[in-house]
């Protein structure tokens, strides 16, 4: 119980210095705190979902389920970088923030959409497993990726339009 305990405050330290890690590569690339504290909430709001949904629904809380954050938060933010990049070139190019919103939207979502498919598809294969923490890992990121897939076309362009970052 006590290493399961330990392996557990790992995983949520590992996750906390990788979510702090990717955003200040964020914050480096794009030159603003601004665009990298925005970055957080359409990556991180997903997590918090899934866990809450773990523990309404009984799941455990165990190094299996543990891993979903730190495997998930890498790739969650790469539609964000990716959208994010695109957005503020279409600022530099003239457009208003809503223009830049539809027209990021129109380059990088179908993108988005379709890497997110594969990724989820990549994982949901884990649900065949016989072994049921396996089961719960390939679950709980298939719909991570898709929870994060749709607060990166939603949250992400309101977000920009909002605050303004560029």
């Amino acid at each position: 119980a006590r290493t399961s305990e330990i392996l557990a405050y790992n995983e949520i330290e590992n996750f906390v210095f990788s979510l702090v890690l990717i955003v200040i590569v964020i914050i480096l690339y794009f030159r603003s705190l601004k665009v990298g504290l925005i970055s957080i909430a359409p990556n991180v709001l997903p997590l918090i979902i899934l866990y809450g949904y773990m523990g309404w629904s009984g799941i455990a809380f165990d190094t299996v389920t543990g891993m979903i954050a730190s495997v998930a938060i890498g790739i969650v933010f790469d539609d964000t970088i990716h959208y994010t990049y695109e957005f503020r070139n279409k600022i530099k190019s003239g457009l208003s923030y809503e223009e830049a919103a539809a027209a990021s939207l129109q380059k990088k979502g179908i993108s988005m959409i379709f890497t997110t498919v594969v990724i989820s598809c990549a994982f949901g294969a884990l649900m065949t497993s016989e072994f049921v923490p396996t089961q719960y890992f390939g679950i709980l990121i298939f719909f991570g990726m898709v929870l994060a897939l749709l607060f990166d076309l939603f949250l992400t362009p309101a977000l920009l339009i909002i605050s303004k970052p560029f």
